[in-house]
């Protein structure tokens, strides 16, 4: 489980964190720091970018993560979703080269195939 599944989960539903998990949550962040630090002698400002692009792809994921468990959606409906999301973000720069039945058989594939590749 993600850090901040856990911390979102904690505060969004009230999820009480064991001890065990507590302990696993601090030894990721002490790790964090570790690599962090190790690396913060060289400064760069793409190994800055990437290390900022990180944390925040991962908070966004696990804010997708909680909020699809309070909304109780499952995994079919919530890859639909996304599916659908994001095929009309993403293709539609390419969609004057690729025909819209192929956008649509492969938003077809990613709705049913889902639930088979957990």
């Amino acid at each position: 489980m993600s850090p901040f599944v856990a911390l979102i989960a904690a505060i969004v539903l009230r999820e009480k964190l064991l001890t065990t998990r507590k302990l696993g949550l601090s030894l990721l962040l002490a790790g964090t720091l570790v690599i962090v630090g190790w690396h913060a002698a060289v400064y760069s400002t793409s190994r800055t970018f990437g290390n900022a692009l990180y944390p925040s792809a991962t908070f966004l994921w696990a804010r997708f993560t909680v909020v699809m468990r309070q909304a109780k959606i499952d995994p079919l409906h919530a890859t639909a979703l996304v599916s659908t999301g994001s095929i009309q973000h993403c293709a539609e720069p390419v969609s004057r080269k690729m025909p819209i039945a192929d956008i649509a058989t492969q938003t077809i594939f990613t709705a049913f195939s889902s639930p088979l590749f957990p």
